[in-house]
């Protein structure tokens, strides 16, 4: 992973976007979740899949992310997502952000676990555009496009007050 994620304080709502391979999310985003305090966040997961649903994928998120709010009824799309816009547009009518929450229509940060041109980027892109038609503002980050290290289990961050010892762009 290259390049780092900017703001990501300003961010209450989070769509966590991936691929549901063999009933698990790419180890990406386990680094990801591993990496970031999300506390006080709602996140929002979305997936594409082969069959398999979320499987335990949202539970996994909630074990990683114990002081953020995870939506369970979320998104997912079994095959090709190329023409996800209407059934995205639908869903997102559905849970109807801006009047759940004053703070969910500040900011929608969309995260997507795989290449920018596959299966999961189609389902994000039609998300970003029902959320924006839908008045929020979205900004795309790719997790590939940053540098995130993976845990040495060094326990340096235990020894110096959550301070890691690799020096990457989850410190931004």
């Amino acid at each position: 992973i290259a390049g780092k994620i900017e703001n990501l304080a300003a961010y209450d709502t989070i769509f966590l976007g991936y691929p549901n391979w063999w009933g698990d999310m790419p180890m990406i985003l386990y680094t990801f979740l591993e990496q970031n305090d999300l506390s006080g966040k709602t996140i929002i997961p979305f997936c594409t899949h082969g069959g398999s649903g979320f499987s335990r994928t949202i539970w996994t998120i909630q074990d990683k992310q114990p002081g953020a709010t995870v939506i369970r009824d979320g998104y997912s799309l079994p095959g090709i997502a190329w023409n996800a816009r209407a059934g995205v547009a639908a869903w997102l009518k559905e849970i109807d952000l801006k009047n759940k929450e004053k703070t969910m229509s500040k900011h929608i940060l969309i995260l997507a676990g795989a290449g920018k041109n596959g299966n999961s980027a189609a389902l994000c892109r039609a998300f970003a555009r029902g959320a924006e038609e839908s008045g929020h503002q979205v900004e795309t980050v790719f997790l590939r496009d940053k540098k995130i290290g993976y845990c040495l289990a060094c326990y340096h961050c235990k020894k110096s007050g959550g301070v890691c010892a690799i020096k990457d762009d989850m410190a931004d």
